[in-house]
């Protein structure tokens, strides 16, 4: 069989900066912060942020991956983890 339009083969320029992401060290920079500080700086950085435990209560969260945002844990008021993504 000859090939068809639908057998040509296309080359896609990704921009390399598209997922690059949030540097999982720089994110650890917002354990032992209070919360708001937290998201504070998260938005001053472009991030996304959400919390996913607060207290022991853990959060419904969705589980696709943003390379643009961190999730974090809280206990009384201080952010004890970061998880990029």
């Amino acid at each position: 069989m000859p090939p068809t339009d639908d057998d040509a083969q296309y080359e896609v320029e990704v921009d390399p900066d598209l997922f690059a992401g949030i540097d999982p060290e720089e994110a650890a920079g917002l354990v032992g912060c209070s919360e708001v500080e937290a998201a504070e700086e998260a938005a001053e950085r472009g991030w996304v942020f959400r919390v996913g435990s607060r207290d022991g209560m853990f959060f419904p969260l969705t589980r696709e991956y943003r390379p643009d945002r961190v999730t974090v844990s809280v206990d009384e008021d201080e952010v004890t983890s970061v998880e990029v993504g």
